[in-house]
């Protein structure tokens, strides 16, 4: 029964931590616990399957506890998923929210007349290529791009900011801070950082 229980708590976790690694984000506890916690059950898994292969026509219970201490380390780390965060993970695709970014700060430059603030633009859409192709939120956090367009929306929410004064003469300017707001919040939510007022 322990060994049995043993392969369905290794599919489960293989799932999780192997097959995509942005779900060991999953877990509530740090990344370096579950690896180690991991590699544990791994390794005492094997050491269960050597004893057992070793002691096979002797006494095949004794390998029963070996397999039980490797399952409560499985069973341990089952329990500290949250079911949320692996839902977030699963239905965020950075892809989506980027593009929409990039397209509506290419709208915005084209109606802007000042070269500062349209070079400033286009200096946040060059650092926002590639970034859609990152899978895990920390690695996003470290970019340049999302770190300037949260500082540009920051500055949008300054009202005596150079900025904010000059797309309100924007025609659809407030729109399109909004659709620019609403795709980095989801973003933001994802990685874990701070949300941008709409």
């Amino acid at each position: 029964m322990q060994k049995l229980l043993w392969v369905s708590l290794k599919k489960a976790l293989d799932k999780l931590i192997i097959a995509d690694s942005t779900k060991v984000l999953a877990f509530n506890m740090p990344v370096a616990e579950v690896t180690n916690k991991y590699k544990d059950f791994i390794n005492k898994g094997r050491y269960a399957r050597k004893y057992e292969m070793k002691h096979i026509g002797n006494n095949p219970l004794l390998s029963v506890e070996h397999y039980k201490e490797t399952n409560n380390i499985a069973l341990d780390l089952l329990e500290n998923i949250d079911i949320t965060k692996i839902k977030i993970l699963e239905d965020f695709e950075l892809k989506q929210n980027i593009l929409p970014i990039v397209s509506n700060l290419k709208e915005l430059a084209e109606e802007l007349t000042s070269t500062k603030e349209i070079e400033n633009i286009h200096d946040i859409q060059k650092s926002l290529e590639g970034i859609e192709d990152i899978a895990l939120p920390e690695d996003v956090r470290k970019t340049s791009g999302i770190n300037k367009i949260r500082r540009f929306l920051e500055l949008l929410n300054d009202p005596s900011s150079t900025i904010a004064t000059t797309i309100k003469t924007v025609n659809n300017g407030a729109v399109i801070i909004q659709d620019i707001t609403k795709y980095y919040n989801r973003i933001a939510d994802w990685c874990g950082f701070p949300q941008i007022p709409l």
